[in-house]
């Protein structure tokens, strides 16, 4: 029974950890390769094991585009995503500070 509600904080940290780094967790995919939306969820959902709505993942793609951080174009299928150069400046940034971010993480879990 306590592993089991163990397993249920875990799943539920996963999912508030994921939907809020959502937009970080692409952008770093995207470092490695274009991709489109579909391939996104789907690397989502490989790496961290939890469902990713594909709606959540078009919605923050849109919102990065719109900031900036990605380009998009279609093609005869799909709409294929990449960084742009602010995109890249801001996963570099970001890998830059992860000891920092780390750090804050670890501070918010410790009290």
């Amino acid at each position: 029974m306590i592993k089991l509600e163990s397993e249920e904080i875990l799943n539920q940290m996963n999912q508030r950890i994921t939907k809020g780094f959502l937009d970080v967790m692409i952008l770093l995919e995207l470092r490695k390769e274009a991709m489109n939306g579909h391939d996104i969820t789907a690397r989502m959902r490989n790496k961290f094991q939890m469902t990713v709505e594909p709606e959540s993942v078009n919605s923050t793609l849109n919102l990065l585009e719109k900031n900036e951080l990605v380009k998009s174009r279609q093609t005869q299928e799909k709409r294929i995503y990449a960084l742009t150069e602010k995109g890249e400046e801001t996963v570099k940034a970001v890998l830059d500070l992860r000891d920092r971010i780390l750090g804050l993480v670890l501070n918010i879990l410790t009290g």
